[in-house]
């Protein structure tokens, strides 16, 4: 019992950080997402349009596809970064979600995420987050 408060084996590395946005106009208008996927010093971004959608379901949606293609990659160990807080607070389980039009794509990030061995989830500030929203915001002046 008292052997996971006192074990010296190393927590996992993780294997991949997926820093995440999503970009939209008229907050119920066309939209797109921003990726910046990190494993083994290499970085990888992905962009790209994503039809009709409120800003949180941007957001949703770009970390549901950022969490898509980490699973294909094979990675068990994850971080997830973001600045959505209306995304990552209720993935955190600091909040419920309510239900309502977000419900679906909150239902399947949980059920994404719980596909991985280990996950953090960071919510961070927004300048922290800047490489993936300038790939949303790009994405979305290149699309619409």
């Amino acid at each position: 019992m008292w052997s996971k408060f006192w074990s010296t084996a190393e927590e996992p590395a993780y294997d991949v950080t997926l820093n995440f946005a999503g970009a939209c106009r008229d907050n119920s208008g066309p939209s797109s997402y921003g990726l910046v996927l990190q494993r083994s010093g290499e970085r990888t971004t992905y962009s790209g349009e994503l039809g009709v959608s409120t800003s949180s379901g941007a957001e949703f949606r770009a970390l549901i596809f950022g969490l898509k293609k980490v699973l294909v990659g094979g990675a068990s160990h994850l971080q997830v970064r973001g600045s959505s807080e209306v995304v990552l607070r209720p993935l955190q389980g600091e909040y419920q979600m309510p239900d309502g039009p977000l419900w679906r794509d909150y239902y399947c990030a949980n059920w994404l995420i719980r596909q991985l061995d280990d996950v953090e989830i960071t919510c961070v500030p927004a300048h922290l987050n800047r490489e993936a929203t300038r790939l949303a915001e790009d994405a979305l002046d290149d699309h619409f």
